[in-house]
């Protein structure tokens, strides 16, 4: 079942389970990720990972910019997540949203994929 969270105007996450799996997360994310909303996006990521997902997939498709705050928010998520044995995913993110959190150096650090397939198989394992 997908849940909506419509953070402000420009920006909207829709998550749900992979297949029922409840260790892994698929949050899909439409709009811009700013200084106007990076907090906000970052406290509705939490309280939903807080219900014990280790394991999230971004599906950036729909993800038109991000500023470095935003890229900040990924890297707290990223944290929390490998605090607790957890991992997650960035996909299918658009050329110009990347060379952002490449310029910033998070490019190695952060894991971006294009195929979907893949990726939930990463997460599986």
């Amino acid at each position: 079942m997908v849940k909506t969270n419509n953070i402000k105007d420009n920006l909207v996450i829709e998550y749900e389970d992979y297949r029922d799996n409840r260790s892994i997360l698929i949050i899909n994310i439409k709009g811009i990720i700013d200084s106007l909303n990076f907090f906000e996006f970052k406290k509705a990521v939490e309280e939903i990972i807080s219900h014990n997902y280790k394991k999230i997939l971004f599906n950036c498709q729909e993800l038109n910019n991000v500023s470095s705050t935003g890229v900040g928010v990924f890297l707290s998520i990223y944290k929390v997540l490998k605090e607790q044995k957890g991992d997650m995913i960035l996909l299918s993110i658009k050329p110009q949203v990347y060379n952002i959190f490449h310029t910033l150096g998070f490019s190695k650090l952060l894991k971006f994929r294009n195929n979907p397939t893949s990726a939930l198989s990463e997460l599986s394992i």
